[in-house]
């Protein structure tokens, strides 16, 4: 189905789900509220885009979150200096590094691997 919600008619739609989520709804008004939902979301899924977190600024804010410093994380790069390279986005995250990552820093894997180029 063609998505009618528009720029122009996205505030009308919100006011109208507001309005049917006040009250009770016969089943066709349940059927009309569930496509206009829809319609609504999928507008706004291509409207409001917001871009993913850079990897590396998932680490550091993680990072800053717990009071750690590079040396707190050292062994999930393989030391130091890849650390410092990887912080500093010299060096790319590799599969290994983003499995220690997200297991000690509970970081998700999709925060990990977006827009990353893997280094094998």
């Amino acid at each position: 189905m063609r998505n009618v919600i528009t720029e122009k008619n996205h505030r009308v739609a919100l006011d109208a789900i507001t309005g049917m989520m006040a009250r009770d709804l016969n089943d066709i008004e349940s059927l009309l509220f569930e496509l206009l939902v829809e319609q609504v979301r999928e507008y706004e899924g291509a409207a409001f885009l917001i871009p993913k977190a850079d990897p590396v600024d998932c680490i550091l804010f993680r990072m800053d979150q717990m009071g750690w410093a590079q040396k707190d994380v050292a062994h999930l790069f393989g030391g130091r200096s890849h650390t410092s390279e990887v912080l500093n986005r010299k060096r790319a995250l590799t599969k290994n590094m983003i499995g220690r990552i997200h297991e000690f820093m509970g970081i998700p894997l999709e925060d990990l691997m977006e827009s990353q180029k893997l280094a094998v």
